[in-house]
């Protein structure tokens, strides 16, 4: 912990570098018409373990976490940049999909199940709804 903290600024002057490069790219990507998650991989690449700058990230708790920070910030972002006029021709669809395909993939994945293990059917495509439920619920 002392390590971290006497190299606090050492820490703070990579991130704010980091940052630079990653908006700057996402300028440079919408100039050029090149996609910008393909940027933010050879970015991460280039700085990770087994890349040339070669940043050790191990600890599994602050990876999800800044994962965690970062997916909010991504949804934050897409839903103000989103337009109703965007989704309105697709939303109705887009619900169908989603509703439907829980369904479907419950009651497969419920038979499956039933097949594997022998269970109460309807036990395990209920297990299987509030599981599923809450994953596509994420996804929309």
């Amino acid at each position: 912990m002392t390590e971290i903290v006497n190299n606090l600024h050492l820490y703070i002057i990579a991130i704010g570098a980091i940052l630079f490069i990653s908006v700057y790219a996402s300028k440079v990507s919408e100039k050029i018409g090149f996609p910008l998650l393909l940027i933010f991989l050879i970015l991460g690449m280039l700085l990770g373990s087994e890349g040339i700058v070669g940043i050790k990230f191990d600890n599994a708790l602050l990876a999800q976490a800044v994962g965690s920070v970062s997916l909010i910030f991504i949804l934050y972002s897409g839903g103000l940049d989103t337009h109703w006029g965007q989704i309105k021709p697709v939303v109705v669809s887009g619900v169908m999909l989603a509703t439907f395909g829980v369904l479907i993939t419950a009651v497969i994945l419920a038979c499956f199940i039933y097949l594997m293990l022998e269970l109460i059917f309807l036990r395990l495509f209920l297990m299987n709804l509030i599981s599923l439920a809450g994953y596509f619920h994420f996804a929309l």
